[in-house]
């Protein structure tokens, strides 16, 4: 277990077609960031920086040490839908350090620079955009009744989890619709593993804090467990008097303090992709976790 990413992870570029099968993702005691339906783009790492190495360096004065910065960067991983459709930065950059020369943030007229003239001067932006198209994630759904231990259980369904897993790298994320459970929450969730060793077919899970959460200062003391839904019983489970829909693997179980600087805890070795394609090793090839057929683009529950 332990942190997870923050807001400011990026995704890479992928063509992601939607699939009838799908992928469950259940939270038991917890609680999403904003999501869509069928046919969204996630704006993957949208990348905001301003320039100031180059600048800087042009601005020194002949003789002089050239200003030493390095450039401002900001990364975002966001889903982009026709009811979300626009993502950014409130905070991006402090404008008086904009303003200061020193800061060589500003390319300022002259050779050499007239600081004099800095309110003429330009700043260059580079933005780096990486998109997924075709991504389908249902929103969460908490379930009507709770738990024998009082628990509230949250169902979040991602499609085509193996396309997904093809298209979107290490460290890229999904996340889900916002939803109410004690608090206000969204899901992050790393197809390829957030910090994982390559091609070991670890996922991530994470619980998150909502942006209006973390704003009004809200502190809460949370004890969640991350499970998947069995979308296939097997026969000798669902026999059984103690039967639970939900498979917790081992360590599922989360304790953590949401603050406004601890916004996220979760899970960085959920679960393998392997235990979603294929179950738990049923003899009779019964996949326990998956909706649909995973090989042909289907997905997995997690």
């Amino acid at each position: 277990g332990g942190d997870g990413g923050d807001d400011d992870e990026d995704d890479e570029e992928g063509s992601v077609a939607s699939s009838a099968a799908s992928a469950s993702t259940v939270a038991s005691g917890g609680g999403s960031k904003k999501s869509g339906a069928t046919g969204s783009k996630k704006g993957s790492a949208l990348r905001s920086e301003t320039q100031r190495g180059s600048v800087a360096g042009s601005q020194a004065g002949a003789g002089a040490a050239p200003i030493v910065v390095e450039p401002v960067q900001r990364e975002l991983s966001q889903l982009y839908t026709n009811k979300e459709s626009s993502w950014g930065f409130e905070k991006l950059f402090d404008i008086g350090k904009l303003y200061k020369f020193s800061t060589g943030y500003m390319k300022c007229p002259g050779n050499p620079p007239n600081p004099e003239k800095l309110q003429d001067g330009f700043v260059v932006v580079n933005v780096e955009i990486f998109s997924a198209a075709g991504i389908h994630m249902e929103e969460p759904e908490l379930d009507k009744d709770l738990t024998q231990n009082g628990r509230q259980r949250v169902n979040w369904t991602v499609h085509n989890i193996k396309r997904l897993c093809d298209k979107i790298g290490p460290k890229k994320r999904l996340s889900s619709a916002e939803f109410d459970s004690d608090g206000n929450w969204y899901f992050d969730l790393y197809p390829n593993g957030f910090n994982t060793p390559e091609g070991e077919g670890m996922m991530s899970l994470y619980l998150h804090s909502t942006r209006r959460q973390v704003e009004l200062g809200e502190v809460y003391k949370v004890q969640f467990k991350l499970g998947l839904k069995k979308i296939n019983p097997l026969p000798e489970d669902a026999e059984l008097d103690t039967y639970d829909p939900v498979y917790f693997p081992p360590s599922s179980s989360c304790v953590s303090v949401f603050t406004p600087k601890q916004k996220c805890f979760g899970k960085q070795r959920y679960v393998n992709l392997n235990t979603i394609a294929k179950g738990r090793g049923n003899p009779e090839g019964t996949k326990e976790f998956t909706i649909g057929t995973f090989e042909s683009g289907g997905g997995g529950a997690v």
